[in-house]
């Protein structure tokens, strides 16, 4: 009998290797961008919150002139909501006073200055 010598030829990486090779690869490019995504995500939700005020409604109303008219005390109501828009539009977070459970009072916006006629922000 003659040995037949098998001749192996020198064979290039398997398939499992190839398939393992590529999956790794695959794994750092979504994790590449996975971790973009999330870097602009936290950019974005690490944003200063706005600036709060907080409007004590009581002190407000009860700065009101005693003897206004019902055509003055509607006058000063739409001044009122008119000076609280403008503040938000500047950038306030404009809170009322009954819904504060506790604040420092550096943060309350005067009656003086919302009933008052200038349109300057605080």
């Amino acid at each position: 009998m003659t040995d037949t010598i098998k001749a192996t030829a020198q064979r290039g990486p398997g398939g499992m290797t190839l398939f393992t090779l590529f999956a790794l690869a695959a794994i750092l490019v979504m994790g590449f961008f996975l971790h973009q995504r999330l870097s602009d995500v936290e950019a974005t939700s690490s944003d200063v919150p706005p600036p709060a005020l907080i409007v004590d409604y009581d002190q407000v109303f009860a700065s009101f002139p005693s003897d206004a008219t019902d055509e003055e005390m509607e006058a000063l109501i739409i001044n009122l909501n008119q000076r609280i828009i403008s503040l938000q539009e500047a950038g306030y977070l404009v809170l009322s006073a009954d819904a504060v459970l506790g604040a420092p009072n550096s943060l309350r916006v005067s009656p003086e200055y919302l009933l008052s006629e200038e349109g300057g922000d605080e």
